[in-house]
């Protein structure tokens, strides 16, 4: 329960900075750190050690600069961070939500792996959002009227898909 609730802490932190860059009012650095400090948890894998990083952080790539070293560093590095406003089912690649979605369903799935624990619980409700928030998707993709060979048909992630196989990996 504890590894969950650190890494949706860290998400948080990581959406927070992400979506901070985009707002001009918080221009100097003062007013950008007590801003996102009002946002960012007191909880997880990135603080405190690599918060004094992530406050400096003024565009995406000193983002994935700062987060270098961390088990995050290779999902953001993955994920598309130019907000460019198009389209969200029209568009190529992978945002930051995609990723961060496709990696809780992967940590929440193998929750079920370990004993009987409260983790298992919050686990099945958090992948029983997904599967909500997938089903809206693609209702709204019929209600648009979008067509069936553009990427956004592609954008859902699989709740329930991990387990750990015979051999030990991921299946």
């Amino acid at each position: 329960m504890s590894d969950l609730l650190k890494y949706e802490c860290d998400m948080r932190t990581i959406n927070v900075m992400i979506n901070s860059f985009s707002i001009k009012e918080i221009g100097n650095a003062r007013g950008r750190e007590t801003t996102r400090a009002k946002f960012i948890t007191n909880l997880g894998y990135l603080y405190p050690d690599y918060m004094d990083r992530l406050n400096k952080c003024t565009e995406a790539k000193t983002l994935k600069d700062a987060l270098d070293g961390t088990n995050y560093a290779a999902m953001v590095a993955e994920a598309n961070l130019d907000n460019d406003g198009r389209n969200e089912a029209m568009e190529e690649g992978s945002k930051i939500d995609d990723v961060i979605l496709a990696e809780s369903s992967r940590r929440y799935s193998m929750a079920f792996e370990n004993g009987f624990h409260f983790g298992v619980f919050f686990a099945y409700l958090k992948l029983k959002e997904l599967e909500i928030k997938n089903v809206t998707w693609l209702a709204d993709l019929v209600s648009m009227s979008i067509p069936k060979n553009s990427p956004g048909w592609s954008k859902y992630t699989i709740p329930f898909k991990y387990h750990i196989g015979a051999q030990g990996g991921y299946e």
